[in-house]
C-alpha cells in the first residue's frame, strides 16, 4: 500500500571481555530508518525507497566519523500472482565490503506454495518455510557478509517468539 510508510530500527551491541588493550570494551552498531512505497504503476510495476542513519563505533555517538547513511531504491514488477522481479540500488555507508559505494542488486521472488517462499538473487537470497501455521523457518545470505537463520512461532496474532543465528562481518569506527 503506497500510503503505508514503515519505520524501524536495528541495534547491535558487543560487550567484549577481552584482555587485549587494543580492543575496546564496547562496540555499538545502531540505525533508525524508513521504507516507503512511492508508486504503483498500472502495469504491475512498483517503486520503493528506503533511508536510514546509523552509528557504528566504540563510544556511542561520540565519534562523528562513525555516523553513516543507508538507502535503497527498489523497482519491481509483479510477473504473476506469486512471482516478482526486483532491481535495486543499495547504499550503505557502513558496509564491510565497498562502503559508500552503491551496489546494484537483482532478485526473483516466488511464493511457490502457501508454505514455501524463496528469493534468488544477487547479492541476497533467502528461503522461508512454514510447515505449520504460525511456525516459520527462514534462512538467507548476503554475498560475502552475512548468513542468517531464524525459527519463529506466532502463538497469538501479531505476537511471536523466535531465535536466530547470524554470522556477519560488521565494521566499526574505533575512537582512539
Amino acid at each position: 500500500n503506497p500510503a503505508t510508510p514503515r519505520i524501524g530500527y536495528d541495534m547491535l551491541y558487543y560487550d567484549l571481555q577481552a584482555h587485549d588493550p587494543a580492543l575496546p570494551r564496547h562496540l555499538f552498531d545502531t540505525s533508525i530508518g524508513f521504507a516507503q512505497p512511492i508508486h504503483e504503476f498500472t502495469n504491475k510495476w512498483f517503486a520503493v525507497v528506503t533511508g536510514a542513519v546509523g552509528y557504528a563505533g566504540n563510544s556511542l555517538f561520540s565519534d562523528p566519523h562513525a555516523v553513516d547513511a543507508k538507502g535503497d531504491i527498489i523497482v519491481g514488477r509483479q510477473v504473476g500472482p506469486n512471482h516478482a522481479i526486483l532491481v535495486a540500488l543499495d547504499y550503505d555507508g557502513n558496509r564491510t565490503l565497498m562502503p559508500d559505494t552503491p551496489i546494484p542488486g537483482i532478485a526473483y521472488t516466488n511464493r511457490y506454495n502457501p508454505q514455501l517462499t524463496y528469493v534468488i538473487g544477487f547479492p541476497y537470497s533467502s528461503i522461508t518455510y512454514e510447515p505449520l501455521s504460525g511456525f516459520q523457518l527462514e534462512a538467507g545470505y548476503t554475498l560475502l557478509s552475512t548468513f542468517e537463520a531464524k525459527i519463529g512461532y506466532e502463538f497469538i496474532k501479531h505476537f511471536s517468539i523466535f531465535t536466530d543465528y547470524t554470522d556477519r562481518l560488521t565494521p566499526f569506527h574505533i575512537d582512539t
